[in-house]
């Protein structure tokens, strides 16, 4: 889907008519003006098992909307699908969620426990550099089974090993943490903006397809 004037076109409220539709991605290639004044009005049919949204650049508070979605087992947000520095779940909502990406997203402060996510077992973290913690909450899930961090910031490993270290305590020795850094990348930090080689882009893609996440 391409932005162009007159984004009326493509109501994506209509997609709620879908009753059969389990799964669904929605990327916007080419996010303009037009779009922000203009933002996606989304609902989603209630069957909806798997989503995944990048480039929409959607308000955290639209969330709720996805959230809401009485069936919904994986979702996956990918480079630039919600635009602000906080996410507030809203609790009771991802009921039946298992499966968590945040991918590329700018992200600073993340609040969220076991009553906004009570059945969620994987959870994948991925170039959210400025997300600097793991909410201790989410140790609290008993359905969590795997932390997997790929190039985030220190304090976030930091706190994800607290949660792993918590969980051990706990007696749960199956919970796993795994954190690792993509290789032949460069990262160059300037003026506060993080700039990223095209390459790292590729080898994030490559990756995240070789993992089918």
């Amino acid at each position: 889907m391409r932005s162009f004037l007159g984004w009326s076109a493509y109501q994506l409220e209509n997609l709620a008519c879908l009753d059969k539709l389990e799964t669904l991605k929605v990327l916007v290639v080419d996010y303009s003006d037009n779009l922000r004044d203009n933002p996606l009005k989304l609902a989603f049919p209630e069957n909806l098992k798997r989503l995944t949204l990048r480039g929409c650049k959607l308000p955290w508070e639209s969330m709720t909307i996805v959230g809401a979605l009485p069936n919904l087992e994986v979702l996956r947000l990918r480079r630039n699908a919600c635009e602000g520095t906080t996410w507030e779940p809203v609790e009771g909502q991802f009921c039946k969620l298992k499966f968590l990406l945040l991918q590329e997203i700018d992200l600073v402060e993340w609040v969220a426990d076991e009553t906004h996510f009570p059945r969620l077992q994987r959870l994948v973290i991925r170039c959210c550099y400025k997300l600097e913690e793991i909410p201790p909450g989410m140790g609290e899930i008993t359905t969590l089974e795997i932390i997997e961090l790929a190039d985030s910031h220190p304090s976030a490993v930091d706190s994800a090993k607290q949660i792993q270290e918590e969980r051990e305590n706990m007696g749960n020795l199956d919970f796993q943490l795994v954190s690792t850094e993509l290789q032949h990348i460069w990262l160059l930090l300037c003026d506060g903006i993080l700039q990223v080689s095209t390459e790292f882009h590729s080898a994030i893609e490559k990756q995240t397809e070789l993992l089918n996440i």
